[in-house]
């Protein structure tokens, strides 16, 4: 099986507004529904800060408070690794985005069963973005930052050097889907957040549907 990794990924490095947003209408975005998205490493979000939950990686003992099944949580992840969605028509776009304004996209780049070469997944996101499920992308949106704004969330986690002067920063990208929805990227701390919008406010998911996205790692019980 194929093991991801960031570096040898082969395609070209972005740390530019401009060079993102020339790349993004190369790929011809506009129009396509999303038939799925995953994620082939560990999703650190939400389960990590839930209340009354333990989870101490992917090999350890996990215990999982019963919430009631209406209790709700925002339709978003935070993961260190690519994130993958695929088209109707078959093709992928490719995403990691864990570091201030530098990230790598691709489209079909990747083999269709690439893993990470580190963790194994545990959460499905197409049950944590059920709701952008067979939408179509309408356009996206870039968010620039300053140079001072951008240091504070650069954290050369890669060995990149980020350059000095540049006219603006990649502060976070917006895919904008039918019926007011949007899927956000955003990066901190060497983490990538990632989440759903509904007419511009975070999409809300209940409990008695995100409990199915848990991917229960070997030995952990879920209770």
């Amino acid at each position: 099986m194929d093991k991801y990794s960031f570096a040898k990924w082969d395609v070209e490095l972005i740390q530019e507004p401009r060079i993102l947003l020339d790349k993004l209408k190369i790929f011809n975005l506009k129009g396509r529904k999303i038939k799925s998205i995953r994620i082939p490493g560990y999703a650190y979000e939400p389960f990590d800060s839930m209340q009354d939950i333990t989870w101490t990686g992917c090999y350890g003992e996990c215990s999982f408070k019963k919430f009631e099944d209406d209790c709700e949580f925002k339709r978003y992840v935070a993961i260190d690794g690519l994130l993958i969605i695929t088209f109707e028509d078959g093709d992928r776009f490719e995403i990691e985005y864990s570091d201030g304004s530098t990230l790598k996209i691709g489209l079909s780049s990747l083999p269709e069963n690439i893993e990470d070469n580190l963790f194994i997944p545990n959460a499905n996101m197409n049950i944590i973005f059920s709701n952008c499920l067979g939408e179509c992308i309408t356009g996206f949106e870039i968010t620039m930052q300053s140079e001072p704004e951008m240091s504070y969330y650069f954290t050369e986690k890669y060995g990149y050097v980020l350059p000095d002067g540049l006219d603006a920063y990649i502060g976070g990208l917006k895919l904008l889907l039918t019926n007011r929805k949007s899927i956000v990227f955003k990066s901190s701390d060497g983490y990538s957040e990632i989440y759903c919008e509904d007419n511009e406010k975070i999409a809300k998911i209940a409990w008695s549907e995100l409990k199915h996205a848990i991917i229960e790692p070997k030995k952990n019980v879920l209770k």
